[in-house]
């Protein structure tokens, strides 16, 4: 159970105005429906944080307790720190159904939601809750541009949310990684 709450609120923060959340958007405004939308986030999402919470259990065997630890604040710290100077991410349109796809499974790749997985995989040993939690984060967060369509973001102040994410994400990591080093 400890990978489940902590998860789902990391990847959740992380993916806040991040590629993945832009490219639904994008895709949407280009005629795909949300249902197929959410299907290609969950297909992938399920690969793609499976793989990594196999990967993280594989690790674990080769880490004692407080590196483990310090694995997860890094992954925190990793998603967070560059959320404090990156603006959010822009909308790409243009794509068509099939074509965004692969650029679909590259932006999920490559966001911060894959790492966490594999240190909180790795922290508690149960690879289902923290993919499951990753997962279910991502869908989340593909709802808000999906459900406001062309309003998206509108009057929702991204920025400001995206900042106070990486701040919350920063300040968890750095507490984890203090924790670890035994310096509180």
């Amino acid at each position: 159970m400890d990978a489940l709450v902590p998860v789902f609120v990391a990847v959740l923060l992380a993916e806040t105005g991040g590629k993945m959340q832009a490219l639904a958007h994008g895709m949407a405004l280009a005629g795909t429906s949300s249902a197929r939308i959410l299907g290609l986030i969950g297909l992938i999402g399920l690969l793609l944080f499976g793989a990594y919470g196999v990967a993280g259990v594989a690790l674990a065997g080769m880490m004692p307790t407080l590196g483990k630890q310090l694995f997860f604040a890094l992954a925190l710290l990793a998603a967070g720190v560059p959320m404090l100077w990156s603006k959010p991410a822009e909308t790409v349109a243009g794509h068509t159904r099939w074509s965004a796809v692969p650029r679909l499974a590259f932006q999920m790749i490559s966001d911060a939601g894959p790492f966490i997985v594999l240190a909180a995989s790795a922290r508690t040993g149960s690879p289902a809750l923290a993919a499951g939690a990753a997962l279910v984060a991502a869908l989340v967060q593909a709802l808000f541009p999906l459900a406001l369509g062309k309003d998206w973001p509108g009057g929702f102040p991204v920025r400001w949310v995206r900042l106070l994410a990486g701040l919350l994400l920063t300040i968890t990591g750095a507490w984890q990684a203090l924790g670890a080093l035994r310096l509180i």
